[in-house]
């Protein structure tokens, strides 16, 4: 399976034939450290390297172009336009995130064709008040439902009296009385209120959330937060590109300059799912500590070396595989996310009811 390459160090690609060279641009006063060393037994034994992730055991300065399918740039990295060509004819793209690690946008190889029936029935749908609101309480009340889930998997697992979800159960009932988006957004901002303060009881105090900050983050535990979500936008945007949807268009989140709404409509139902457990992980067995983080007058911000830990376990975790009570086999959660974009083009060109994902723990 063709896998994402993640930059997290500065470089120079270029194109050499068929494959991408890399020249990497080390810091003089600081020697190479490998990326196997930098992530740690902890989490090479939490998720192991397969054959197609070898390239995280060395130092490339070649990439076979057909063993990839995206590109992700988390620091400075140059490029030309003839590599550009190359990577849009081979349907790589290209995800871009700034110095504070947050996904920024996208450049998109030559996909399937477009197809416009699918492109109009988006726009109707998001049109449309009555079946954008619809399809908005399905979404939300999966990520609520996995929210449930997830809560429920740790309460099994505590010694101390279990976290109750009524808050959650209420906020159901509260979405089949909603009449509009708006409203369902007010519903989804208040329970998330009350779910990150579920998280710090779990949390390790020096990564609780004490309220959630952007742009800067406030503390550690929002720095992360804000850089596997990134992560999984990027993610979700590669996968949407394999499909004929446009990202552009959603119909929980409102189109604007600069955002890709349905990503971020996709991300409501993954990030109880990939993002929160994975920062229960990293910082309840100290994979990830304060001092992998630095303060600036902008806010906290995660130190290189962590940047890359993360992206190991976040790269491991969504090739996790698990069973599919309807495709009768295993899957990974990354294919799981190109099935919830085929499901919504089977809603909008076939009619077909769309029933989201929801995690069974």
């Amino acid at each position: 399976m063709k896998q994402p390459v993640y930059f997290i160090h500065p470089c120079r690609l270029a194109r050499k034939n068929s494959t991408i060279s890399i020249e990497w641009k080390w810091d003089t006063d600081k020697p190479f450290i490998s990326p196997a060393s930098v992530i740690g037994e902890e989490i090479r034994n939490e998720f192991p390297f397969s054959e197609e992730a070898a390239w995280w055991l060395r130092v490339p300065t070649v990439l076979p172009i057909e063993r990839m399918d995206s590109l992700h740039l988390l620091a400075p990295v140059d490029m030309n336009t003839d590599l550009l060509e190359l990577l849009y004819k081979k349907e790589i793209s290209v995800h871009q995130y700034n110095w504070a690690g947050e996904y920024i946008g996208s450049f998109n190889g030559n996909y399937a064709t477009q197809n416009g029936k699918l492109l109009i029935e988006q726009v109707k749908l998001q049109q449309s008040i009555k079946k954008r609101t619809s399809l908005s309480k399905i979404v939300l009340r999966a990520a609520f439902k996995n929210m449930i889930r997830l809560i429920s998997y740790h309460n099994r697992r505590t010694s101390s009296i279990p976290f109750q979800t009524e808050f959650i159960n209420d906020a159901l009932t509260s979405i089949k009385k909603a009449t509009t988006v708006d409203e369902l957004m007010g519903i989804e901002g208040s329970l998330r209120k009350v779910y990150y303060e579920w998280l710090d009881t779990l949390l390790p105090e020096s990564f609780q959330l004490k309220g959630r900050s952007y742009r800067p983050a406030l503390n550690a535990g929002n720095a992360m937060v804000s850089f596997i979500n990134a992560l999984l936008y990027g993610l979700i945007e590669a996968e949407i590109n394999y499909t004929q949807l446009s990202p552009q268009i959603g119909f929980l989140h409102q189109p604007g300059r600069d955002k890709n709404p349905l990503v971020y409509d996709l991300s409501e139902i993954f990030k109880p799912v990939l993002v929160d457990p994975l920062l229960l992980m990293l910082t309840r067995k100290n994979m990830i500590s304060p001092d992998d983080f630095f303060e600036t007058e902008k806010g906290i911000f995660i130190k290189k070396e962590a940047k890359l830990k993360i992206v190991r376990a976040f790269s491991g975790k969504v090739h996790t595989t698990i069973y599919d009570d309807q495709l009768k086999r295993n899957v990974s959660y990354r294919s799981l996310v190109r099935m919830e974009a085929y499901k919504l083009i089977h809603l909008l060109l076939d009619k077909v009811a769309y029933k989201p994902f929801i995690q069974k723990w």
